[in-house]
């Protein structure tokens, strides 16, 4: 709930991530139709992200934990979220 109150009084909303976190948030919260608006303007302000989901997150080094949970989230508001290519972790550079 503190997560809830605060993305309510943030005044971030130039920053694409701002929505997609409250987007989240939103989703976790049970406010669906919220999340869903959100998410709508995470996706105008960064069309690219979504549809390459799990790449994006392991670019920035998400933990597979919480990939797992924002695929969830991003799947309750809708958004058609394919499986998770590995559990392993984010992506190791080639060696080769």
């Amino acid at each position: 709930k503190t997560a809830l109150r605060e993305v309510e009084q943030v005044e971030l909303i130039k920053l694409p991530i701002f929505h997609g976190i409250a987007a989240a948030i939103y989703a976790q919260n049970g406010m669906l139709d919220r999340g869903k608006e959100e998410l709508q303007k995470f996706q105008e302000m960064a069309p690219g992200f979504l549809p390459n989901l799990w790449a994006e997150l392991d670019a920035r080094n998400i933990p597979v934990d919480a990939q797992l949970r924002i695929g969830e989230d991003v799947r309750r508001l809708g958004f058609d979220v394919p499986p998770r290519p590995s559990a392993t972790g984010p992506a190791e550079p080639d060696a080769g």
